[in-house]
């Protein structure tokens, strides 16, 4: 990542500079100026190539600002080197490799590190520009020589200003590239990044694979929409060993409240669920309870008093949640879902193997009262998909939207990206059955694992957007910031826009915070865990509130949630502008 920038200009009244500098909070040793310079010429409302409303220029909220960050070590006068002639060949100009094109951000993610890739050398000087919102921001940097990775990362604070004059609309990101040894400019072609009105927020939880021969596996924690940078969690560093004494967690399920997680343990040789507000730092951390059988896929019920577990031989078993005794069982299949109205069962039939089928099926199953199951419809046969792009006759792994009316799976070939020749992509389908949507945009250098996040955001409660969770070995960034070359899987994000024609999915963005030097897979998002306000603790870190009284019971907070807390409801939430979403306080609307 580039040097962070210790000069920002801020052309604009220097009252509201001022006022804007407290508000985002800027380093020590930012040095801000500016006269009062507002932008004009801007027209009307406006919309980009999509037909995405970008908003008036002049935004009832966030007042015209331009920002400008000069990267110490670059020389002072760089800005004024952009105005040399242009060079005509493309071959000499930034390939902008990340973020991708028609990428939409939720309002609240973490700032993401631009990365592109071209023929520079030291003493080149490079401009990136977010543009076309009603703040903009413009880095100038040098190359460095040894060393310089091309890529950079805004600081926090004009990220999340920019975010918030563009909520809600589009902006485009542009790099170019001042070539010292010509003194011409080789222009880099813009993408467009959109920002959703709203952010979203909570813990996601993912496998990394480590060393299959080592069976280093581990499930891990990364948070997101706070106001610190996401990093990686430890949060069970020694899972329960298996019986040659190896410790591996792989295959998992999360509840919706983000409390429980049932993770197969060495390679499905059995399992367990773990309370998530307890403290599993430990060697042995303690399950909720232990189920001796194999078992590999899992699915919570939405208020997790039922757990839907499938063993290698696809056999389906019903546990209560809290003793792990079996209930009942179901018919054969792999790949559970539960909807998060309780209402159906998505599951892969008539696979040729648990762990990574070739062929399969997708349907759903009624859950009437007393936990007795309908019949299973079928919702998509994987062969239908026989001459997608991908290939393949299989169908896998279900996903079902926050309010339980759409499905999301993967199709393709393999179910691991590992296996060879593996090919995959996204697919939506109402869960009431109908014809497939193929997400092409999300599923670019294919996509695997589709998993919803619980979120639903809005622009002015018309537009309401999904979030979708994946794995992909597609390249993140170049070789030196990012994965490009290795074909190691990351987790990435997408949005879809509910009721969009055609393909209503954006380009991906990826998951902050987690290792570009490490395999990831099988994502899940949910609050972070916490007890309800009456629950039991004997920490306040282990309450929603953060709060435990004397009597060892979560009280209700007794002050505000600030951003990326956990909350119970809207009125917990410090600032305006701020709304309890999916159990966490997080941007909702413009300011």
């Amino acid at each position: 990542m580039a040097e962070k920038g210790t000069v920002l200009l801020m052309r604009h009244a220097r009252g509201l500079v001022v006022a804007m500098v407290l508000w985002l909070g800027l380093a020590a040793g930012c040095s801000c100026g500016g006269t009062l310079e507002p932008r004009t010429g801007d027209g009307g409302a406006r919309r980009d190539g999509n037909g995405f409303d970008v908003g008036e220029p002049e935004d009832a909220y966030i007042a015209p600002m331009d920002l400008t960050v000069i990267v110490p070590g670059t020389p002072a006068d760089a800005a004024s080197h952009f105005g040399d002639p242009a060079d005509g060949d493309a071959s000499h100009a930034p390939a902008l490799l990340y973020p991708l094109d028609q990428v939409q951000f939720p309002r609240n993610v973490w700032s993401p590190d631009v990365q592109w890739d071209d023929p520079g050398v030291s003493g080149d000087l490079y401009r990136v520009r977010f543009f076309g919102a009603t703040v903009t921001l413009t880095v100038y940097l040098v190359h460095t020589g040894a060393g310089f990775r091309w890529d950079y990362t805004p600081e926090m604070a004009a990220w999340r200003q920019l975010t918030a004059g563009a909520a809600g609309r589009s902006m485009q990101l542009s790099v170019d590239r001042w070539i010292a040894a010509s003194h011409q400019v080789a222009a880099g072609a813009p993408i467009t990044v959109r920002v959703a009105s709203e952010g979203i927020a909570g813990a996601v939880y993912y496998w990394r694979l480590g060393d299959f021969a080592a069976t280093e596996g581990r499930v891990i924690r990364v948070r997101q929409g706070g106001l610190t940078a996401p990093t990686i969690e430890e949060f069970m560093p020694s899972p329960p060993p298996g019986s040659d004494g190896t410790r591996c967690a792989a295959c998992h399920g999360l509840s919706r409240d983000g409390n429980h997680l049932a993770v197969s343990l060495r390679d499905g040789e059995f399992g367990g669920v773990f309370d998530l507000t307890t403290d599993l730092t430990g060697t042995d951390p303690p399950m909720l309870f232990r189920f001796s059988q194999p078992w590999y896929f899992a699915a919570f019920n939405p208020d997790s008093s039922r757990v839907l577990m499938t063993d290698p031989s696809q056999h389906s078993h019903l546990l209560d949640g809290a003793t792990g005794a079996e209930i009942t069982t179901l018919r054969d299949g792999t790949h559970p879902a539960w909807s998060p109205d309780g209402s159906q069962i998505a599951m892969v039939l008539h696979a040729d193997d648990a762990w990574n089928p070739t062929v399969g099926d997708i349907a759903t199953i009624r859950v009437n009262a007393g936990d007795t199951f309908g019949a299973a419809g079928m919702l998509h046969a994987g062969a239908d998909l026989s001459g997608a792009p991908e290939g393949g006759a299989l169908d896998a792994y279900p996903s079902y939207s926050p309010d339980s009316s759409f499905v999301a799976f993967q199709h393709g070939t393999h179910t691991l990206v590992s296996a060879g020749g593996a090919t995959g992509a996204l697919y939506l389908i109402a869960a009431s059955g109908g014809s497939a949507t193929r997400l092409d945009r999300a599923s670019v250098g294919d996509a695997y694992y589709p998993s919803f996040t619980p979120f639903i955001t809005s622009v002015d409660e018309i537009e309401r957007t999904y979030w979708l969770l994946q794995y992909s070995p597609r390249d993140y960034g170049n070789a030196l910031a990012g994965t490009r070359g290795t074909h190691r899987r990351q987790i990435w994000v997408s949005a879809i826009r509910v009721g969009a024609s055609g393909d209503p999915s954006s380009a991906p963005y990826w998951l902050p915070g987690q290792e570009v030097a490490q395999q990831n897979a099988s994502a899940f998002w949910a609050p972070l865990p916490c007890r309800a306000t009456g629950g039991q603790c004997d920490l306040g870190a282990q309450c929603c509130s953060n709060t435990c009284d004397p009597s060892h019971t979560c009280a209700p907070p007794p002050m505000c949630r600030h951003e990326g807390d956990t909350c119970s409801h809207s009125s917990d939430c410090c600032t305006p502008g701020l709304a309890c979403i999916g159990g966490a306080c997080v941007p909702s609307g413009p300011f």
